[in-house]
């Protein structure tokens, strides 16, 4: 029977950078400042937000509709369960969610290259 410490020891490089990466992730978020293309972004998300909860059908004239909103709407979730009104907590809101996925990703893609 294999424990715990032989499971996790061939993963423990990458898992100490991962924290670290989170660790400095979380202290440095506020610090990347606004695209001009966030709110752009966001508009997916929002629209098929809104036409899910409030029925409203802007969604399906919108001319600027090339963007799937899976992730988009992920993150907006999070915006409204946190009750962010003001678009400078929602930016870095984005910010710090966007970049904890892209960490878990990569975290992922370490671990099925290990076991490859």
């Amino acid at each position: 029977m294999i424990n715990m410490k032989e499971k996790i020891s061939p993963y423990l490089p990458g898992i100490i950078l991962f924290v670290i990466a989170v660790i400095i992730g979380c202290l440095t978020y506020q610090d990347y400042g606004i695209a001009w293309d966030e709110p752009y972004q966001r508009g997916p998300g929002l629209l098929s937000y809104n036409y899910m909860f409030h029925g409203n059908q802007q969604l399906f004239v919108n001319e600027n509709d090339n963007h799937g909103a899976g992730f988009e709407l992920l993150l907006l979730f999070i915006e409204k369960g946190l009750r962010l009104t003001d678009t400078r907590d929602i930016y870095m809101n984005r910010h710090l969610m966007t970049n904890i996925f892209f960490l878990m990703s990569a975290f992922a893609g370490y671990v099925l290259v290990l076991r490859l």
